[in-house]
């Protein structure tokens, strides 16, 4: 009697050629027991054969899985589409599927995802602030612990130390840094420095700057341009804060030194010099975003804009080199900077695409020529300890040496408060800078009461 015929033309890629033999040894053993089997046990032999290439077939789909990243993000300015396009490339020439899941909003964008993943439907990554907003998700066991894949790839040997104390969690790393960023750099306009006869190598206290706001001021020009979101007054405020008053009182309004620390004549003319700028800002600063203060400065309509460098992604999406076409400095003050970055968490799935789709995420976003593509594009620096500065722009060039030095650099504020806290900040800050009457003093007072009501 002639033996049914078992089809196995499979189309085999390079990720399924370990599977050949084992397929290759059952179609045999089939064959096998189809001659040996008699005309009344045969269909018994079929159903085992059957049974044995089903759990086969499991076995196979689940080893094989194609690697899936649903990624939720907030990067949704013209520059950070460019940089999300630089990741999301190079993971599909890796063999992934990127998913683009962007919302516009850092609040909005965070809420979306946890709200998935205690909801029980989980991105496979979500873009997260380093720092203590990961803390509830990794207690309430949400995250998966991706030390396993960070140490197999060797980037728990690279990553810049201030980054990695910002992911781990009693020595495990529950999110992967996508790129240092320093958040405290002014950025200028050429042409209205020069139309205003400013020179921005004399800039190196805070009255200087307030005189060369002044002389922007009068050349019809908006010295400082500026969204008063809550986002971008805090971002503001840390930035006076770590500068005006340094590393020590910035450390201690933030820590547990808080009342005494804004109770001092130092935190009180850091609240000066912090209130002054509103002097500066234009009628339509009300909740712009930062983005489109960056194309004041691009456009030669305003004369400096406090930002992060992540702004240069702005910059060279206009057709603009930072450094060159668009001045950078330090700012006024101490020289020291406030280290920051956006982070991948990677929620616990249970789908087999997803769970390779993660490894995959954290192998191709650490990868040096994706980590130096992505910070040309986005602004910022690789998070890797050692990399070649001389291929990225020259503002860049130019803080480098003194950014990486550990004893420059700071935390962010996310990094040192509680969200509570650091929202109650926030409410403060807001309600005292919309008020014209509102004082240093009143700020200092009143930034004591939020902090103590939110701890």
């Amino acid at each position: 009697m002639t033996v049914p015929q078992i089809n196995f033309n499979l189309e085999i890629s390079s990720k399924r050629c370990k599977f050949k033999h084992e397929i290759d040894v059952i179609t045999s053993r089939a064959k096998a027991e189809m001659n040996r089997a008699t005309s009344k046990n045969r269909g018994t032999a079929m159903r085992k054969i059957l049974l044995v290439l089903a759990m086969t077939s499991m076995s196979f789909s689940e080893a094989v899985a194609d690697p899936v990243a649903e990624v939720t993000h907030w990067w949704t300015s013209p520059g950070e589409s460019r940089a999300v396009g630089v990741l999301a490339g190079a993971y599909r020439a890796r063999g992934g599927n990127w998913i683009d899941s962007a919302v516009a909003g850092g609040a909005n964008a965070r809420a979306v995802a946890y709200n998935r993943i205690i909801g029980g439907n989980p991105p496979t990554a979500s873009q997260f602030t380093a720092g203590n907003e990961m803390n509830s998700m990794v207690e309430q066991g949400l995250l998966r612990d991706v030390t396993p894949l960070i140490n197999e790839f060797g980037y728990d040997k690279i990553l810049t130390p201030v980054l990695a104390r910002a992911v781990l969690r009693d020595g495990r790393y529950y999110g992967l840094p996508v790129s240092m960023q320093v958040q405290n750099v002014f950025f200028y306009s050429l042409p209205v420095m020069n139309a205003s006869g400013v020179n921005v190598d004399t800039l190196t206290d805070w009255p200087s700057f307030f005189a060369a706001l002044d002389k922007v001021k009068a050349a019809g020009y908006v010295p400082l341009a500026f969204g008063a979101d809550p986002a971008l007054l805090r971002h503001l405020f840390s930035v006076v804060l770590m500068q005006a008053g340094g590393k020590d009182l910035y450390t201690n309004v933030l820590g547990d030194n808080y009342q005494a620390a804004l109770s001092s004549p130092e935190f009180i003319k850091v609240a000066e010099y912090y209130l002054r700028l509103r002097a500066y800002t234009d009628e339509g600063a009300e909740n712009r975003a930062w983005n489109i203060a960056t194309n004041m400065i691009i456009k030669g309509q305003a004369g400096f804009q406090i930002i992060g460098d992540f702004a240069k992604g702005e910059i060279v999406n206009a057709g603009m080199k930072p450094g060159i076409d668009v001045g950078c400095f330090s700012g006024p003050g101490q020289r020291i900077y406030q280290i920051g970055s956006d982070v991948f968490v990677f929620p616990l799935v249970k789908d087999a695409n997803h769970q390779q789709g993660q490894a995959l995420l954290v192998k191709t976003l650490l990868e040096p020529k994706v980590q130096l593509d992505f910070a040309k594009a986005k602004g910022g620096l690789p998070i890797a300890k050692d990399f070649d500065v001389s291929q990225l722009d020259a503002c860049a060039r130019k803080m480098f040496p003194a950014v990486l030095a550990s004893e420059n650099q700071v935390p962010a504020p996310a990094q040192l408060v509680s969200p509570d806290v650091w929202g109650a900040v926030t409410d403060t800050l807001v309600q005292v800078w919309s008020n014209p009457a509102s004082t240093a003093g009143d700020l200092s007072k009143q930034l004591i009461s939020a902090i103590e009501l939110a701890r």
